[in-house]
């Protein structure tokens, strides 16, 4: 029988030798062709690309059509240091694709471990969906130019705008296109 391994980790296995927490000789056995490749975080410019990749897996695996990713969508991505690498970024479009309703990623949508860390209670998740919601909102009024245009993204009406926008505290922001 031929059988091939592939093994892949993040740590440093000289080390675990060293300190006699991995066994010598199955260290020579596996390092035959070793490939180092750097962590995620110090390829940030892969990201996009990544991103990409998997919002086509998940679009033709869920039957949805996300066809572009807000700018603080991406921003949020590429902010990330992805201690989990590739497959933690995978995780994170696949949870954006299934709570996305509408045809862009939004900033909301990328749900991150520090986000969800800080959700521990009732009122710690109240908190975490009012601060995506207001994410959401100020992008959506930023791409718009307008509540109308901003309401038609978010799809609700532009009372409802007006109505987040008074509750979030943004009525006197000069930055928001009245």
């Amino acid at each position: 029988m031929d059988v091939r391994v592939i093994a892949a980790t993040s740590r440093d296995l000289q080390q675990l030798i060293t300190n006699g927490s991995f066994r010598e000789d199955l260290f020579y056995r596996l390092n035959v062709i070793p490939i180092h490749l750097p962590p995620l975080r110090k390829r940030k410019e892969e990201i996009p690309t990544l991103a990409w990749n998997f919002i086509s897996k998940f679009n033709q695996r869920l039957g949805k059509g996300v066809t572009s990713i807000s700018n603080a969508a991406m921003e949020r991505l590429k902010s990330y240091d992805w201690p989990g690498n590739v497959r933690e970024l995978e995780n994170a479009i696949e949870r954006a694709v299934n709570l996305t309703s509408g045809p862009e990623l939004e900033a909301s949508h990328i749900l991150l471990p520090e986000t969800a860390a800080r959700i521990g209670n009732r009122s710690d998740f109240k908190r975490a969906v009012a601060e995506a919601e207001r994410e959401a909102l100020l992008d959506a009024l930023h791409r718009g130019g307008s509540i109308r245009k901003a309401a038609k993204i978010l799809g609700v009406s532009h009372t409802t705008v007006i109505n987040k926008i008074k509750r979030h505290g943004l009525s006197g922001n000069p930055t928001i296109p009245w």
